[in-house]
């Protein structure tokens, strides 16, 4: 009987291993298109949040990192797949050649290994005898292994780029892979090709000079200063472009200007934000090195938190270890002890925040209402700011959280694909019928407007792009938006309504590259030559030299 067990367990796994050798190989449809829309969205969604203050720069940056591993990854696999699909093909001559040795030989090597060593009456050792003493070994070898493999879907990127030379998400996905690689001369050419498609972001500009800066080994270069004056044109508060303007200040030897600039920074941070004490450390080695007086120098300036509140890394190891259940039960408690230390000191606007935001995505929105007249009760100056907070999040006076609830989503996962896009195009036209009550709602008709185009309606998010632009008519990324939503699904040249839409974004940044590109583009179907070659000049004019 023993005999006849082993029999069969020997056959099934010889057959298990022979089958993917005879059979056929289909061509794997390729997903990566949708995989990187979607993770485009996520990113726009990471940055937007940074934006109106509801995600740190710390984690904001540990979310992107992880975002564009996946977005290699997904690319990766794309490649993979077009691979395959050229040709799929039935077993060759080798494979059935393979097969048969397989087949002959597993048994046999089976069957006289065991009469060698086996013992069927061997009874289980436990398992950590069985765990093996290199396993250590090889858990440390995983970083050198994971910068190989990143390396490798740069490149494979970097090569797909030269074929889509317009995708800008795809640049700055390859710039900040160099950046982790450790290869700012490259990060710098990568961003150098994201501004040259959209000049108009003040943070991508700040980008490219940070990465011209690290290339040159710290110095700010005439090249970086020139990144960071564009930025600061485009957007004046970007505290990237104003610490390192400072910094290209203390190079040239004007350290007072260099010290000011710095403490204009550090006087609007928050004690939590992350570059706060990086920044008053440049300030106190400046003028202890120059003889200027310290305390006169910091005089003012925020004292950096010690340490952000909220879960540290023991806690979350802890959290991915429990069940859900438990899980849940933990990020309540975690909850529970911040609002009991705002019991205690109600003064920390940004505690409140946190807290707040925590009821809401804990879907308790009567909780979130009790923190907020709290939160406005202990910090009368501050109500503006966190009834913004607390609208942002959904919390609107006498009304529930927008989007689904705990049990949309407990049913979402029981529907069918046809059930669930239903589910959600109700969801979304309910945000679209309180609009016509609610006109002006800048943030709603963002958030309906980014819908719409995860749903393919393109006309729609055009519309409530244009309701956006309505109510922020100097807004050069609405209109941006708006033209490329106009555009999308169509072949060159753009769409007359997407030309006329740059056209006023060009009346308000007559150097936006974008806008010139798709002007010259609409020219050109206009059989206006001499314009589009003007436009097209323009354009190469305003490229970096290295694009």
């Amino acid at each position: 009987m023993f005999w006849l067990v082993i029999g069969g367990m020997t056959a099934a796994a010889v057959l298990a291993v022979l089958m993917p050798l005879l059979r056929p190989r289909p061509a794997s449809p390729a997903r990566t298109a949708y995989h990187l829309a979607v993770y485009r969205d996520q990113l726009k969604e990471l940055d937007r949040d940074v934006a109106r203050g509801l995600a740190g720069a710390d984690e904001a940056e540990a979310a992107r990192l992880e975002i564009e591993r996946r977005m290699l990854a997904a690319a990766d696999a794309g490649d993979n797949e077009a691979e395959s699909a050229k040709a799929p093909a039935a077993p060759g001559a080798a494979h059935k050649a393979l097969a048969a040795v397989l087949a002959v030989a597993l048994p046999a090597g089976a069957v006289a290994l065991y009469l060698g060593v086996g013992q069927p009456g061997l009874p289980d050792r436990p398992l950590a005898e069985r765990r093996s003493p290199m396993a250590p070994v090889a858990a440390g070898a995983a970083p050198e292994s994971d910068a190989r493999d990143l390396a490798q879907m740069a490149e494979r990127l970097s090569r797909r780029l030269g074929d889509q030379p317009r995708d800008l998400d795809g640049w700055v996905l390859l710039a900040r892979t160099y950046q982790e690689l450790g290869r700012p001369a490259d990060a710098a050419a990568a961003y150098g090709s994201a501004v040259a498609i959209a000049g108009d972001r003040g943070s991508l500009r700040a980008a490219h000079g940070e990465a011209l800066v690290d290339a040159a080994q710290g110095m700010v270069t005439p090249a970086a200063r020139a990144a960071f004056d564009k930025a600061l044109e485009l957007d004046p508060a970007e505290p990237r472009a104003r610490h390192y303007l400072a910094v290209s200040a203390a190079q040239e030897g004007r350290f007072k200007q260099a010290i000011d600039g710095w403490r204009a920074l550090a006087a609007e941070a928050s004690p939590d934000t992350p570059w706060l004490k990086a920044v008053r450390e440049r300030i106190e080695r400046t003028a202890a090195a120059h003889g200027v007086d310290l305390a006169q120098a910091l005089a003012g300036l925020p004292e950096p938190a010690a340490t952000a509140p909220g879960p540290d890394a023991a806690d979350m190891a802890a959290a991915a270890e429990l069940a859900p259940e438990d899980r849940g039960a933990m990020i309540r408690g975690m909850v529970g002890r911040l609002a009991a230390r705002l019991e205690e000191d109600p003064s920390d606007v940004e505690d409140w925040t946190r807290l707040i935001r925590s009821y809401a995505v804990l879907n308790q929105p009567d909780e979130a209402r009790a923190a907020l007249a709290r939160a406005v009760a202990a910090n009368a100056g501050a109500e503006a700011r966190l009834r913004a907070a607390a609208r942002s999040f959904g919390l609107e006076e006498g009304g529930a959280p927008p989007g689904p609830d705990a049990a949309d989503v407990a049913a979402a996962r029981d529907m069918s694909p046809e059930a669930r896009r239903e589910m959600i195009e109700t969801m979304v036209e309910g945000l679209a019928d309180r609009l016509k009550d609610q006109p002006d709602d800048l943030e709603s008709w963002l958030r309906l407007a980014r819908a719409y185009g995860v749903m393919g309606r393109r006309r729609d998010e055009a519309a409530a792009l244009g309701n956006a632009t309505r109510l922020a008519p100097d807004r050069i990324d609405l209109k941006v938006m708006r033209a490329r939503a106009m555009s999308a699904g169509s072949n060159d040249p753009p769409p007359p309504e997407a030309v006329t839409e740059m056209r006023a974004v060009l009346a308000l940044e007559p150097d936006n590259l974008e806008a010139l590109w798709v002007i010259g583009l609409g020219a050109a179907r206009d059989n206006d030559r001499a314009e589009a070659a003007e436009l097209f000049r323009r354009v190469l004019a305003l490229m970096p030299a290295d694009a």
